[in-house]
């Protein structure tokens, strides 16, 4: 069955779902919570362990995996190996950590896959605008904002693969804080079943992965994330989406933003000119085996608006859910691969 009828409700199933992955787990685990809190915002787990002391393994897994990112990746760190790169000298190669590295070499292939529409190097327009390490009270300066959008260039990435290595043109500012939360959150997940734990709910700031079923044999149920409340926002259905192995992200201009000189300002940058987005398209949901992937794709989506975006994830399979203004309210358009889910 993919989909079950409910008022008000609409209930999707990945079409990875087996019936072998959703079973009956009986007395023998129990289900255990934990929290914390990392990168500007919280993270929650729920998990079935052997007893009550898998509380703490598990925690332990999480918050490990959440503070190794944090070190190699974090913008706000002064002693990250990103912040060390992006402070680097002009003309000077730099050997990175595996992770970094992996995480570097997808965001510059999203990069070149959506000819810029995602590009980590957007990084000094980001803080700028104060929604980087400056924080939100940085004074908006329109000269070093126009210098800064145009040192934005992912190809002056150049990346040595093979000794994991990337090269500082000078003044290239790397930002990852739109891929490296997914990827903390699929490395503490390989961390908890490299632990043992095959089954559990993991979620952070509104990024969800998901591995397993519940112990009644039901898949984690998770609710796709809605823009805050209003009446138009209420004659949205609301969506549900059971993982047993997959990741869900939402991209939203509501999330963070900033007003400043009459106008709103939102956290997701067009790197293409530099401009803070705040159009019709209110945000974009994506699932995907990864969160890595959910979370780039994601952004990658917003920025391509509701029409391009669309045609961009489904020429490439991507199940994506679009919710944007129209002249009759809030609206929703899914991609081919979305739709599939509730068949």
């Amino acid at each position: 069955m993919r989909t079950a009828v409910i008022p008000e409700r609409r209930v999707l199933l990945p079409t990875q779902v087996t019936r072998a992955q959703l079973h009956g787990l009986g007395s023998s685990l129990t289900m255990v919570t934990a929290e914390g809190a990392t990168m500007g915002t919280y993270w929650a787990l729920k998990a079935l362990v052997p007893d009550q002391d898998g509380r703490a393994r598990c925690t332990h897994c999480v918050q490990a995996a959440f503070d190794h990112v944090v070190r190699q990746m974090s913008g706000w760190s002064a002693t990250s190996d990103l912040t060390r790169f992006n402070q680097a000298p002009a003309g000077t190669w730099h050997s990175l950590p595996a992770d970094f590295f992996r995480v570097l070499q997808r965001a510059c292939e999203l990069a070149e896959d959506s000819q810029g529409a995602y590009d980590p190097t957007v990084g000094e327009v980001v803080d700028l605008l104060g929604f980087g390490p400056r924080g939100p009270d940085v004074t908006l300066d329109e000269p070093a904002l126009h210098n800064a959008r145009r040192r934005v260039g992912w190809k002056a990435l150049r990346l040595d693969p093979e000794n994991q290595r990337a090269f500082q043109a000078g003044g290239v500012c790397v930002d990852l804080s739109s891929i490296a939360k997914g990827y903390a959150v699929d490395l503490a997940a390989d961390a908890l079943m490299a632990a043992g734990v095959d089954n559990f709910l993991l979620e952070i700031g509104g990024e969800v992965r998901a591995r397993g079923c519940k112990p009644d044999g039901q898949p984690w149920w998770c609710w796709v994330e809605r823009p805050p409340a209003g009446p138009d926002v209420e004659a949205l259905p609301e969506t549900v989406v059971g993982l047993c192995d997959g990741a869900l992200a939402t991209s939203g201009s509501y999330r963070r933003y900033r007003d400043a000189r009459g106008r709103r300002w939102s956290h997701l940058i067009d790197p293409r000119t530099g401009e803070s987005l705040s159009d019709d398209l209110v945000s974009v949901s994506v699932f995907a085996p990864s969160c890595m992937d959910a979370d780039g794709y994601a952004t990658v989506l917003y920025v391509l608006g509701v029409e391009e975006g669309f045609r961009w994830a489904t020429a490439r399979n991507v199940a994506a859910l679009f919710v944007f203004r129209s002249a009759k309210g809030l609206a929703e358009r899914g991609t081919p691969a979305w739709n599939a889910m509730g068949e």
